[in-house]
């Protein structure tokens, strides 16, 4: 994954790039190119007022981190002050100058709009009065003073688009829900890109190194967690944190650091200044930090000049990786009992509660999703005591809830305990919405946590 211009970007690269060649020509042909400048500004306008109008909407939160991901609107507002020369002109009256302004500008947006859509070329479109009133314009009375003048105003218009969209962006105030979204759909894009090739590398690893002796696996996996760490911190994603922060005190977490292992630390590196900027975004449970999703959309978007696609994906790696450390470190499941109908509460699930439940479905979870998690759950360390569960009937509607309610509560079902249960069913819906609250309190609740930030 590599970082590349953003469409933005190069929008106004480009158009830059052809305003200011464009200064030093020569007369011969002005009209000509400065009707193509005009078309051009005209559609970069077009462009960024599409933006400027989704901003005023509520839109998914990854479009603000990627649309000033390398562009200072504010900045390129003022670069834009490009203006062309305009010689006095005669017009009778100042009326009529305003009307003839107008009436140009009006024509050249029709006519332009027209062959922006059609491309002048393979349509079959009736488009001969445009090219006729615009052969009439350019052979008779508009002069490339008067486009000139046009292109001018198009210019300035343009340069307002980029302040108001500089302005809306720079008040944004991300929440912590707006963070978690962002955060799942950035994990989404690493989990297509890097994530089958974190676990290679992990499985590599893991062959190399470990052994049948429990007491050097341990020690090994806890070798690995401080090296991943480490490699985090000198990844650069933390460095907007480290250089903002002042004299931080790191006392809180000294136990925690004091804990780990670093080898190999550069001397010009504050472990725990570094430690304490982790924390910030990571919670930590059981030995091992987790990261805390809002905080870091957050902290993406706070940061988003600085945290590049490269940091960002080097996050998801740590965060992959040790999530594959501590997978290592459960004992594995005993062998499936005779008696258990394993597969048939995946059937049930999947066949006929998850169906009820699509409609709640936050964005980036499906059919196929829930599949492959019933299948890793089943698979699991719990799948005998949802098993045992699962054998007696009067309990299945628990097993059930508990199940759809790790999911609410993971972030993968939106609408709370008593919407999803009236999908489920109405008539029972208080007792099934009781049941799903009871998931926080049991470790199918952790479980679900753990494989959604695993898949990550």
């Amino acid at each position: 994954m590599k970082q590349k211009k953003t469409i933005y970007l190069e929008a106004l690269e480009n158009l830059f790039q052809e305003l200011t060649s464009a200064r030093s020509m020569s007369s011969g042909g002005r009209k000509f190119l400065l009707l193509g400048l005009l078309y051009d500004v005209h559609r970069v306008h077009q462009f960024f007022l599409q933006i400027e109008s989704n901003l005023s909407e509520s839109i998914a939160v990854h479009n603000l981190l990627q649309y000033d991901a390398d562009v200072d609107y504010g900045q390129w507002s003022v670069r834009l002050d490009i203006k062309f020369d305009v010689n006095p002109f005669y017009l009778p009256e100042e009326e009529e100058e305003d009307a003839n302004v107008d009436s140009v500008k009006d024509t050249l947006w029709h006519v332009f709009d027209t062959f922006s859509r059609d491309e002048l070329k393979g349509i079959s479109c009736d488009r001969t009065g445009n090219v006729q009133a615009l052969m009439n314009l350019l052979t008779n009375d508009l002069s490339a003073d008067q486009l000139a003048l046009v292109l001018n105003e198009s210019v300035a218009a343009l340069r307002e688009s980029l302040i108001k969209i500089h302005t809306c962006i720079s008040r944004h105030r991300m929440t912590l829900e707006q963070g978690e979204e962002l955060y799942r759909y950035e994990r989404e894009l690493f989990a297509k890109e890097c994530g089958s090739s974190v676990v290679e590398e992990f499985e590599y690893w893991k062959v190399n190194s470990c052994d049948e002796n429990e007491e050097v696996i341990r020690r090994n996996l806890k070798g690995k967690y401080c090296t991943e760490m480490l490699a985090f911190f000198m990844s650069g994603f933390l460095a907007p944190r480290i250089s903002s922060q002042a004299e931080t005190d790191t006392t809180e977490f000294d136990d925690e650091y004091e804990g780990l292992k670093f080898y190999n630390l550069p001397q010009d590196m504050d472990g725990k200044a570094y430690y304490s900027a982790l924390r910030e975004i990571f919670d930590y449970k059981d030995g091992i930090v987790v990261p805390k999703a809002g905080h870091i959309g957050k902290y993406f978007f706070k940061h988003r000049k600085e945290v590049t696609l490269e940091h960002r994906v080097a996050l998801f790696r740590f965060v992959r990786m040790i999530w594959l450390i501590e997978e290592e470190k459960k004992p594995k499941p005993k062998p499936k009992q005779e008696g258990f109908n394993y597969d048939g509460i995946k059937i049930v699930m999947t066949k006929t509660h998850f169906p009820k439940c699509e409609s709640a479905l936050c964005e980036g979870y499906g059919k196929e999703w829930l599949s492959n998690y019933m299948t890793a759950l089943m698979e699991s360390e719990l799948r005998d005591d949802i098993a045992m569960g699962w054998s007696v009937k009067n309990k299945r509607d628990t097993i059930i809830c508990s199940i759809i309610g790790a999911l609410i509560d993971s972030g993968v079902l939106k609408g709370g305990y008593s919407k999803i249960a009236k999908l489920i069913d109405e008539g029972n819906q208080r007792t099934l919405s009781k049941y799903m609250g009871q998931a926080k309190k049991q470790k199918l609740g952790d479980w679900t946590k753990e494989y959604i930030e695993r898949q990550s």
